[in-house]
């Protein structure tokens, strides 16, 4: 996991799970939710609604590079 930075909702402090497989990133997260506060569970699920949709955002608008989004 590293740190990369603040996010620009919220300006909580995002890491990369450095991987692009659902199911890993899914069992890192998991991981990670010990260290949270349960509170904090919403603003998570809300960053990885954002990322859903800017994913099919660039799906949408990249056709040609819909295979490279994570």
């Amino acid at each position: 996991m590293e740190r990369i930075g603040e996010c620009p909702f919220c300006g909580s402090e995002c890491v990369s799970l450095k991987t692009a497989n659902q199911e890993e990133a899914v069992r890192k997260a998991r991981e990670l939710l010990p260290t949270v506060q349960a509170t904090n569970l919403e603003v998570i699920a809300t960053h990885v609604k954002v990322a859903r949709k800017l994913a099919a955002q660039i799906r949408t608008s990249f056709p040609a590079h819909a295979g490279n989004a994570a």
